[in-house]
């Protein structure tokens, strides 16, 4: 699902919550409830689609910064294993990293 498809899900999402507030604030009749029930129904569905698209977005941005976590670390050993064994601290792994690379991090990716 790209961008313009969640967008169109929020909008319409956004609308439903409009009628359905305005459906609150009217005359209460038995279609009126029918109507809510409806509204709430779409609501939950529209937003089920949403929660789905945001757990696969997590679960793609875990994968992409696991596989740049590992090219990092392939990165660090290197440069560590050329520097002669010199310590590094944890706080020293993402300076020796950029530097592994020239200082252009964006070749790790």
């Amino acid at each position: 699902m790209n961008r313009s498809e969640i967008a169109v899900l929020r909008t319409k999402l956004r609308e439903l919550n409009i009628e359905y507030s305005a459906l609150v604030r009217g005359k209460m009749g038995e279609g009126s409830f029918v109507r809510m029930e409806q509204l709430r129904a779409e609501r939950r569905a529209l937003m089920a689609l949403v929660a789905q698209h945001r757990r696969e977005d997590v679960e793609h941005h875990s994968a992409v910064c696991s596989l740049a976590g590992a090219k990092s670390l392939a990165a660090l050993e290197a440069h560590t294993a050329s520097s002669a064994g010199a310590g590094i601290g944890a706080g020293d792994c993402s300076v020796e990293v950029s530097s592994a690379c020239g200082g252009d991090v964006d070749a790790l990716r």
